[in-house]
């Protein structure tokens, strides 16, 4: 192909990229308009709200609360609330906040009668009286429906002390049960917004650190003076915010917090935020850098495949470029869930299952930019794009609070260490994974001679394969290490560190075998494929499934391994754990019979001569 005809067909790929991305965005924003005509009266409402109180809501975004074990900015607390009901990070075109507060304060609002709760289930709807195009069930749906409470108190002692083992259609019917008592709590009890006294962060007790309502802030041990004025403080809030009074609402929040800081324990750390990082954390609400990271992964991966297919350098730059944009965004996410977190970013699912998804591109962006090809960033930026959107869409599995971790966790420097090398492994064996998913039947096909493009994936493949593995074995001695430090023994065979060494047994001996060329191409790919489900099951299956040290996912139910093999929450990794078993075994089969068959034409050929 000629330098014209390359630059052609690359502008080409470039409009059907622009034209596939528009059609994605205008379907996008048809759903959206279609739900807006939908909640028209609530969305007007938000939007006069808005227009009266907007500078009034900029302040209260940035009023201190405790949430989730750490103190931080109540736009936090809104966005995470508004999300846990409603399931979206936004509702009705209105700040978290907005919304928040008109929850609190707002009693003349008509709370009852506004979709809310996120109904997910077919059967809870049915029950509810809704339509099953509908995602938001109102305070007075759930209170009216006799079949729903009759349903619940069924299942309440069915599922009496084991609530968490419950199915996630009567698992919502337990929350949507839960939450109908907005109406008494309305919010409020949700402004922990006194700060501990000296004598309770002097103590040892567990909750040495925590805050309280403004109502208990006498009761607490507080001065006095300083109670009732933080108590008619917050009157002036609830009052200023009912009669639409934006000045009022300012001042409050300024007394508010003013009367906090003086408040504060002359002793033990700095509690109160600082304004630096309360604007800080506000823009990383707003910006959800790894929301937006992902996209820029999906674009670069679809840049690195075309390059690849029309053979167009300039093509490939842009992947380059993209993807670290896309990176960009995933290092401030970091630093700034570091900075706001205590200094960790890797405690829970959410972040260490982000951490694989951005590190899968870093990782593959430096092997392509030392091989000069654009396999590794192709399916490097395909992982990312994956994970990152399975994390944003499952909020109910993956919460993306930033909270407090363990003391385990918090009292030494290996968390920093082992936990990052872990996860690099899991990177390179996850993209190693997803090659030979592709390749696999590309070597069935080809079986008789080998593309080039093919060669150049089976070697980055092997190339994942040996980093991953060094990174494997690095992370073993380090969570022993670890391990030690925290629980005073290097190795005890819990079924996490089990799993981690099968794991890195597992494709150490593809490497044994492909260093003694024991196995050839196929069974290279079909014993990485493979190791795929071993990974799944490491990082996955030995949290749900097994008890353990490590088992911070869920598994110490008391079910034991078959309860929490078919326990509805692991329906998906036992589908996705069998589907990939299936072709696995589907895929030997085809190989035995494609080489029984060549082996038969070999000696039909022998035998005829």
């Amino acid at each position: 192909m000629s330098k014209k005809n390359k630059l052609y067909s690359g502008l080409g790929i470039l409009a059907i990229s622009f034209c596939l991305i528009l059609m994605i965005a205008l379907m996008g924003r048809y759903e959206a308009t279609k739900r807006s005509s939908k909640e028209q009266s609530q969305r007007q409402v938000f939007a006069e709200l808005d227009e009266k109180l907007h500078d009034a809501v900029e302040k209260l975004k940035r009023l201190p609360v405790l949430y989730k074990e750490r103190v931080q900015p109540l736009d936090t607390l809104a966005r995470g609330e508004i999300r846990r009901l409603s399931g979206r990070r936004g509702l009705y075109g209105a700040e978290g906040a907005l919304v928040f507060c008109s929850i609190a304060f707002d009693d003349d609002f008509d709370w009852k009668n506004t979709p809310l709760f996120l109904v997910s289930h077919g059967r809870n709807k049915k029950l509810l009286g809704m339509e099953s195009t509908d995602k938001l069930a109102t305070l007075n749906q759930i209170a009216d429906s006799k079949e729903f409470w009759a349903l619940y108190q069924e299942k309440r002692a069915k599922w009496a002390d084991k609530a968490s083992r419950a199915p996630q259609v009567d698992f919502e019917l337990f929350r949507l049960a839960g939450n109908s008592t907005l109406k008494d709590t309305r919010f409020a009890d949700a402004f922990k917004i006194v700060p501990p006294t000296e004598t309770q962060v002097l103590s040892e007790k567990p909750d040495r650190n925590d805050w309280h309502l403004v109502k208990d802030a006498l009761r607490a041990g507080h001065d006095k003076k300083l109670a009732n004025q933080m108590q008619k403080a917050f009157r002036k809030l609830k009052t200023s915010w009912q009669e639409r009074d934006s000045a009022g609402i300012i001042a409050a929040v300024d007394t508010l917090r003013e009367t906090a800081r003086a408040m504060e324990p002359k002793v033990g750390p700095n509690l109160e935020l600082t304004d630096a990082a309360i604007e800080n954390e506000l823009s990383y609400n707003s910006i959800k850098p790894f929301t937006r990271a992902s996209w820029f992964f999906a674009v670069a991966a679809a840049f690195a495949v075309f390059s690849m297919a029309f053979h167009l350098k300039w093509l490939r730059v842009l992947a380059i470029i993209v993807s670290m944009a896309g990176l960009g965004f995933c290092v401030w996410g970091f630093y700034m869930r570091i900075t706001l977190g205590f200094q960790i970013a890797v405690t829970n699912l959410y972040e260490s299952m982000i951490a694989v998804g951005c590190l899968s591109v870093l990782m593959f962006l430096i092997v392509d930019l030392v091989r000069k090809t654009s396999w590794g960033l192709a399916f490097g930026g395909l992982t990312g794009f994956m994970v990152l959107q399975i994390v944003d869409l499952n909020s109910v599995k993956f919460d993306d609070g930033i909270t407090g971790p363990m003391a385990v966790l918090a009292n030494n420097i290996w968390i920093h260490i082992h936990v990052p090398v872990v996860m690099s492994a899991y990177c390179f064996y996850v993209v190693a994974f997803l090659m030979s998913l592709f390749a696999l039947p590309w070597i069935l096909i080809k079986r008789n001679k080998a593309d080039e493009d093919l060669k150049d994936m089976l070697k980055m493949s092997d190339i994942a394969v040996n980093l991953g593995s060094v990174f494997m074995l690095a992370g073993l001695i380090l969570g022993g290490v670890w391990a030690q430090v925290s629980w005073g023994r290097f190795w005890g065979w819990d079924p996490k560190e089990t799993w981690g060494l099968i794991l890195f047994l597992w494709f150490l001996a593809i490497v044994h075998g492909r260093f003694t060329k024991k196995i050839n191409a196929f069974w290279n790919a079909w014993l990485v494929f493979l190791g795929g489900n071993v990974l799944l099951w490491t990082y996955y299956g030995t949290n749900e499934l097994l008890s353990g040290l490590h088992s911070y996912a869920g598994a110490t139910s008391g079910e034991g391994f078959v309860g929490n093999l078919v326990h509805e929450k692991n329906r998906w990794f036992v589908w996705t754990s069998g589907t990939m078993f299936a072709i696995s075994i589907i895929t030997l089969l085809a190989y035995l019979a494609i080489t029984k068959k060549k082996t038969a034409d070999r000696d039909l050929a022998k035998a005829v001569q």
